[in-house]
């Protein structure tokens, strides 16, 4: 949407009636080569600013988290051993989807 406005050029620089501006809060002008443009400026970092809005609110709860332990070599050995026992997932897989092929 456009709106007509009187703007003038005056020894003190470009002068734009506040009343096209007033609901756009901060603006940023941007020089270019052949115009300048005045737009709202825009956010920093907007995804931040949403993260910090739904914390404060309570939609975002930041997790206390414990980092996993640290292993020897010799207990990550026996860990594996531990865990590697049995028949592999796919063949189990394998196996169980048999019955609908």
């Amino acid at each position: 949407m456009s709106t007509a406005a009187t703007i003038q050029m005056t020894e003190q620089g470009l002068l734009v009636p506040r009343a096209l501006l007033q609901n756009w809060g901060e603006v940023e002008i941007v020089q270019r080569s052949n115009y300048i443009l005045i737009k709202p400026r825009q956010k920093e970092n907007l995804q931040e600013q949403l993260v910090q809005e739904m914390k404060a609110v309570g939609l975002i709860v930041e997790l206390q988290a414990t980092p996993p332990p640290v292993l020897t070599p010799q207990e990550r050995v026996a860990l594996a051993q531990r865990l590697s026992q049995g028949r592999p997932l796919s063949e189990i897989v394998v196996e169980e989807r048999a019955d609908r092929v």
